[in-house]
């Protein structure tokens, strides 16, 4: 059975970078890779009181799906032209709503992945100082080896 790796992709550079040493790597070890992006859709602006209505259900409703349709469309992308340089890789994609590391833990599960590859762009933002990087969080969480790639 060929393994499959998946990599964290949020379009960034970074993740640029993981993916391509994952599809090197497995394209000479034969293999699947599995792009995987976490997206977020954000709160509720007016609570419970902007859901009550039937259509400000049906406008979020909307909202959502054309967001989770965007972030597939675009990975879809991604995973396209991976394929034109890598002809012959099998690659698959998955987008999730919900953060990063829980959606990638799940789906490291679910999909009987071997390896997480990650790109990881050094930042030395407050937020990311107090609750750590999603690729430092997956490095201590993750039940698989997590190879990770410096982004620029």
């Amino acid at each position: 059975m060929k393994p499959t790796w998946l990599v964290a992709h949020d379009f960034s550079p970074a993740a640029d970078a993981a993916m391509m040493v994952a599809a090197s790597d497995l394209g000479r070890l034969g293999g699947r890779l599995l792009l995987v992006h976490a997206y977020r859709l954000p709160p509720v602006a007016s609570g419970l009181e902007a859901m009550a209505n039937a259509r400000g259900l049906q406008s979020w409703n909307r909202f959502s799906e054309k967001v989770a349709i965007s972030a597939a469309e675009r990975l879809d992308e991604v995973a396209r032209k991976l394929a034109r340089r890598f002809p012959e890789l099998e690659i698959a994609t998955r987008c999730e709503e919900g953060a990063p590391v829980p959606v990638i833990l799940q789906v490291v599960d679910e999909a009987h992945v071997a390896r997480v590859v990650v790109g990881h762009a050094p930042g030395q933002g407050l937020r990311r100082r107090i609750a750590g990087s999603v690729t430092e969080q997956l490095v201590k969480q993750c039940k698989v080896p997590v190879l990770v790639v410096k982004g620029e």
